[in-house]
């Protein structure tokens, strides 16, 4: 929402590749990128799998991986494009 944005300060410090664009100009809605939800999780997992392996585990099986200091996500971070 434009009025919305406008309610946004500019921040006083800023990284050199927002080149002291505006909210407006410098953040857009995902919806005008991505197609649907659906198109933005495939392109999320098709990044993944560059660089990863993954695999669907449910939310308590990948809590019990975290406690037992187990999984790739605890020994990596790897920023990947989308």
């Amino acid at each position: 929402d434009s009025e919305k944005m406008r309610c946004l300060k500019h921040p006083p410090k800023e990284p050199v590749y927002r080149e002291k664009r505006s909210h407006e100009d410098f953040i857009l809605r995902l919806s005008e990128t991505m197609p649907s939800r659906g198109a933005f999780l495939d392109s999320v997992q098709d990044q993944l799998r560059e660089y990863f392996d993954p695999h669907t585990v449910t939310l308590e099986q990948a809590r019990s991986a975290a406690d037992r200091g187990k999984g790739p996500a605890l020994k990596s971070t790897k920023l990947i494009d989308l």
